[in-house]
């Protein structure tokens, strides 16, 4: 007991150790060295239409992904040989059971000599504590790896999965701002044809500015869930593997460690597969924020912004804007054409959120109705307010101020949740290397073994006994 409290002790503090530590300081991508295949050195620019920016990730995974294939063969090969070796050693044990059962087994006076000896090979106190703190160092290990990975891989991918529909979510109100502006202006302040050409460049750059931030939208969450479906999994075969190391301990039958071995190799594999995703992760989404550093300061637009948020200070655009101040204008005063002739008042920007159109409607005369409908409906106001909006839209201010928003609240936590992730996987990938190899040398119980054949030569010594003693009465009989 005093062993598991000491353990038990080493184990909290570490784990306090470990959720309380700087996970940002132990992987820095900034530093990280890229290169293409061609071993030529590539510059740390998110760029993903370059095709040497993205060899320079695949590059990154490298390490975990030659791993967990390096350590798969190695551990099938382990395993065969293995299964090898019991298997040659069982048909030469039954050979020698066969030679056995040929030589007699009781000497001149009909004593039975016992084949029975203590099995040499069974451990002692001290090696079996040490064999069950090992094991229990490893599943505590485990166990604190595996809750501090899943909850990084869930704020990892809660955030990542946010940043695009944030920015899907801006782009499609924009876009809804530049269509309630057609609504509001078409057949009310000027003629639709008019309209529509006057603000179809601030239309179509808003409508192919949502097309794209959707299209990056649905890639990003298809791998970002294939990532943490393998992360998921990786990390639930983990916890598996430490319930039947648990199993394994207290059954001690070689198949019950056959299977650890098993279950322990395929954990390997996948953590380090997982590694291999995460580590180019985390260096792309430095790059990805140092890329908004120099956008949002220094108004460098960064190359993958025409695919995925395009917003360009067109002079077209511009135009449209322009344009639709003027009409905000033209719709501001037929509303104050209409409130000073029957209400006695006049309203500006500042005071236009007090206007209720349906009471001013109620107030109008009844041949002037018709007229008010087709002129003002529940989005004119709205548009009429919308004018700063529109400025920003024209400067691409809201793109701006969307990463300015974006480095401030995502960058940092989803580069040390990816870290947190990758000390995780490494951490459970060498405590579990051990693992195996105790896992395989412990396949063969040979205490099991040496029981079940003491337990046979027992069997064998009744019989012959019993067979003697009959021997015995059959000829005290006949005398």
């Amino acid at each position: 007991m005093t062993y598991s409290f000491k353990t038990i002790l080493i184990a909290s503090t570490a784990l306090i150790s470990v959720v309380s530590a700087d996970f940002s300081s132990f992987i820095t991508p900034v530093t990280m060295s890229r290169y293409n295949f061609k071993r030529e050195r590539v510059e740390s620019q998110f760029n993903l239409d370059d095709s040497d920016y993205k060899q320079s990730l695949v590059v990154l995974s490298f390490p975990g992904l030659l791993l967990s294939i390096f350590i798969m063969l190695l551990g099938v090969i382990a395993l065969f040989l293995r299964n090898c070796i019991t298997c040659n050693g069982k048909r030469k044990k039954e050979g020698e059971i066969e030679d056995e059962d040929e030589t007699p087994g009781a000497d001149d006076t009909g004593s039975i000599i016992s084949e029975y000896q203590p099995s040499r090979d069974s451990p002692t106190s001290i090696l079996l504590k040490i064999v069950k703190f090992f094991v229990f160092l490893i599943i505590i290990t485990t166990v604190v790896g595996a809750i501090l990975g899943l909850a990084s891989n869930s704020k990892a991918g809660k955030d990542l999965d946010n940043f695009f529909k944030n920015m899907n979510i801006m782009a499609n109100n924009a876009r809804k701002t530049s269509n309630n502006l057609v609504h509001a202006f078409a057949g009310k302040t000027d003629i639709t044809k008019t309209i529509l050409s006057n603000l179809l460049p601030l239309t179509t750059e808003m409508n192919n500015m949502t097309q794209s931030t959707h299209r990056v939208l649905v890639e990003e969450t298809n791998l970002n869930h294939l990532r943490e479906s393998i992360t998921i999994m990786g990390y639930i075969i983990a916890i598996i593997t430490c319930a039947w190391g648990i199993f394994g301990v207290a059954n001690g039958k070689s198949w019950s460690f056959m299977f650890l071995s098993y279950l322990s190799l395929l954990t390997i594999s996948i953590i380090l597969l997982a590694m291999g995703m995460h580590i180019p992760l985390s260096a792309a989404s430095s790059d990805f924020c140092n890329s908004l550093d120099q956008y949002v300061d220094n108004d460098v637009k960064p190359a993958w912004m025409t695919k995925w948020i395009n917003c360009d200070t067109d002079v077209s655009i511009s135009d449209a804007v322009e344009f639709s101040e003027g009409e905000i204008g033209k719709l501001l005063k037929m509303i104050n054409l209409f409130s000073s002739a029957y209400t006695n008042k006049t309203y500006t920007k500042s005071n236009l959120l007090t206007l209720k159109l349906d009471e001013l409607r109620a107030v109008i005369p009844i041949d002037q109705v018709a007229l008010f409908d087709s002129k003002f409906d529940a989005k004119t106001i709205p548009v009429i307010l919308s004018v700063p909006r529109l400025k920003n839209m024209a400067k691409c201010q809201f793109v701006k101020d969307y990463f300015n928003y974006t480095r401030n609240n995502y960058c940092d936590e989803v580069i040390e949740s990816v870290n947190r992730m990758v000390i995780s996987e490494i951490i459970i990938a060498v405590i579990w290397i051990p693992g195996f190899i105790f896992a395989v040398i412990y396949s063969k119980d040979k205490r099991n073994n040496n029981n079940n054949n003491n337990s046979n030569n027992n069997s064998n010594s009744n019989d012959n006994n019993d067979s003697n003693n009959n021997d015995h009465s059959q000829a005290h009989r006949s005398s």
